[in-house]
């Protein structure tokens, strides 16, 4: 059955509900910040515009603007916060990327201080154990002149422990071991090559960090951090943490 709730910024939308009780939004806009001004979709959005495997969860039929269900229509959508926190960015200037990349690396407690990143989202890598393309996704990757930063998204989701050709790894170890053999050969002049989780507290609180992993929660990221939409991704955070569970 389609309801409407109130949007985080007080829009009235359209939602559905599945079997399983995620709430869902029927134009997947209403649950990404798009900033004011912007050639919309970005290109790492049409990245994620695609069928999902979960639409049979649903009931409803033909609910989604789209013509089918994506998983960033979902509340608990990892990518839909991963975008609103750092695909926004794009469209702010390198000035402003660089004062949240440092405030990023003070808030995890990285002594590093850059003066210039590239951030992209949803790239693969190649495979760290047999060097072709196919590897991991990286939910955000943060390039910049002195620092690499390779991102986990988390919502509810955990951390997934089958990873790699013999299905023995975590998905931080296959990142960490990316950085064993090709962090310095293809990242030279980067002496912080850091993997960061980001996530729930109560989601990740057993999770194992290796040397270079760091892990810092959404509410600290939205809240602590010198973004540009800092105050709307305060209300986001809790308009996402009040349906998105």
């Amino acid at each position: 059955m389609i309801t409407t709730i109130k949007n985080w910024n007080g829009k009235e939308i359209k939602v559905t509900t599945s079997r399983g009780g995620v709430k869902a939004v029927c134009n997947y806009e209403d649950n990404l910040i798009i900033p004011n001004k912007s050639i919309w979709p970005h290109p790492d959005i049409v990245k994620k515009l695609y069928k999902s495997n979960h639409e049979n969860a649903f009931d409803e039929k033909n609910f989604s603007n789209l013509g089918f269900y994506c998983d960033l229509q979902s509340l608990r959508s990892e990518d839909a916060i991963t975008w609103s926190v750092f695909g926004t960015l794009h469209y702010f200037s390198k000035e402003k990327q660089v004062q949240f990349v440092n405030s990023l690396l003070k808030l995890i407690g990285v002594e590093h201080h850059v003066s210039d990143c590239f951030i992209q989202l949803w790239t693969r890598i190649a495979h760290p154990e047999t060097r072709v393309s196919g590897g991991p996704e990286l939910d955000f990757q943060i390039v910049a002149n002195n620092v690499v930063v390779f991102g986990e998204a988390k919502w509810r989701s955990k951390v997934a422990n089958n990873q790699g050709i013999h299905g023995n790894r975590s998905q931080l170890e296959l990142r960490e071991k990316y950085f064993e053999e090709f962090g310095t050969k293809i990242f030279p002049n980067a002496p912080a090559k850091i993997i960061l989780i980001v996530g729930l507290d109560s989601q990740l609180k057993n999770c194992q960090l290796g040397p270079n992993c760091h892990y810092v929660n959404w509410k600290r990221i939205c809240e602590g951090t010198e973004h540009p939409m800092k105050d709307e991704l305060t209300k986001y955070y809790a308009w996402k943490e009040k349906y998105g569970n």
